[in-house]
């Protein structure tokens, strides 16, 4: 029997970690600039309650073990075991287990590591709960053809490396809070069954409870109010969006200007103030309305729905078009919540974004082949649409 259980980020661990920094640097900046300070103290008190708040609201399932039957799960066969618990009042709480296949994508850009991850293949199937208690019972049936648990490769500077792991994980409720307690298992094309078999009215039941959900295509589809015309896609990246940095800068910078027209901040102070305050009060209110047509992306750029102006470049390949996550928005990793993704078109010495601060690596990615799917006539031919 092992306990195989993954790592876990704590949710607010990010915000501690802020406010551990903001703070020494406010004492220090107090004596410069008292303003200065002061906002920096309030904005490290924000950061220490917001992760103090998001730790103490965890919930914890408490300690599990995972005894897998086969052992390698097996492709082909069953990916089956049983998941020991120890805290008596799970049994109620509507569990439900989760196998999933991932792919994981990384390359080394100076010192950052970059991460791209994929969901090749999923299921959600119901637990069978022992009568001595506190095991629970699952078994899945993933078919043939799906990739092997693979080991990790070297991370090279500029290639993506790629590998293929599993991850089963079980879902439920603790005292009225969802929790998820993931396990990292092998799974190998070896066709292997459960040595012991599970009971007989569990086995009535235990088939896929996912849900028929949309597909990332059709969410960013509705997330950008995309449509289809006659020519192209037409779809639609409006103002303010939910993210709450681009204001707040935007107000930090206006603080600064501020406080040195009153004199009371140097004028370096004054041009980090304009520079926040034009940036990113100019992205907080910017729209895009995005049209493609064969060979042509076309972006009319706005500020709270007035146009600006238009930019249209002309990528050759698909590999011109290239997602990244919008920097800023990595804050929403300290809440363990992903990024938001930006989808950039770049033609030679121009480099235009065509969507900003879409929502989900899946859904930026298929929004990535609709495009490519009307600028290259052949991109059907020589891709799944998933790149």
């Amino acid at each position: 029997m092992s306990n195989n259980a993954l790592k876990t980020r704590t949710p607010g661990s990010g915000w501690l970690t802020a406010g551990a920094f903001t703070l020494p640097a406010a004492l220090v900046l107090s004596t410069l600039t008292p303003v200065f300070g002061i906002l920096l103290f309030g904005l490290g008190g924000y950061a220490l309650w917001r992760g103090w708040r998001l730790r103490s609201t965890r919930p914890d399932p408490g300690p599990m073990e995972l005894q897998l039957s086969p052992q390698p799960g097996a492709l082909d066969g069953d990916v089956g075991g049983w998941i020991r618990y120890e805290r008596p009042d799970l049994a109620g709480s509507q569990l439900v287990v989760e196998l999933s296949c991932q792919c994981l994508y990384e390359r080394q850009r100076s010192q950052i590591i970059e991460h791209r991850r994929e969901t090749r293949w999923r299921e959600v199937r119901p637990v069978s709960l022992s009568e001595e208690g506190q095991w629970l019972g699952f078994r899945f049936e993933p078919p043939a053809g799906l990739p092997s648990t693979e080991p990790k490769p070297a991370i090279g500077e500029r290639e993506w490396s790629q590998y293929h792991y599993w991850v089963l994980t079980l879902h439920g409720q603790v005292d009225g809070q969802p929790f998820a307690h993931p396990f990292r298992i092998t799974v190998r094309a070896t066709g292997e069954r459960m040595a012991e078999a599970l009971p007989a009215e569990f086995e009535e039941t235990n088939h896929s409870l996912e849900p028929e959900t949309e597909s990332a295509r059709d969410r960013v589809i509705r997330q950008l109010a995309l449509e289809r015309t006659e020519q192209g896609l037409r779809l639609v990246c409006p103002p303010a969006p939910r993210q709450w940095l681009d204001p707040a800068f935007a107000a930090l910078g206006l603080i600064l200007v501020v406080m040195q027209l009153s004199g009371d901040a140097s004028v370096l102070f004054f041009l980090v103030g304009l520079f926040l305050l034009v940036s990113h009060g100019f992205r907080w209110g910017r729209g895009l309305v995005t049209h493609v047509v064969r060979g042509q992306v076309s972006v009319t750029t706005s500020w709270f729905h007035r146009p600006l102006f238009v930019r249209r470049v002309h990528p050759e390949s698909p590999e011109q078009l290239r997602i990244s996550p919008r920097a800023l928005s990595l804050v929403r990793l300290m809440g363990g919540a992903e990024p938001w993704y930006d989808l950039q078109v770049v033609a030679g010495r121009k480099r235009v974004i065509a969507a900003r601060d879409v929502d989900g690596d899946e859904e930026a990615r298929a929004l990535k082949a609709l495009l490519c799917e009307v600028l290259f006539e052949d991109y059907g031919e020589t891709s799944d649409g998933a790149s």
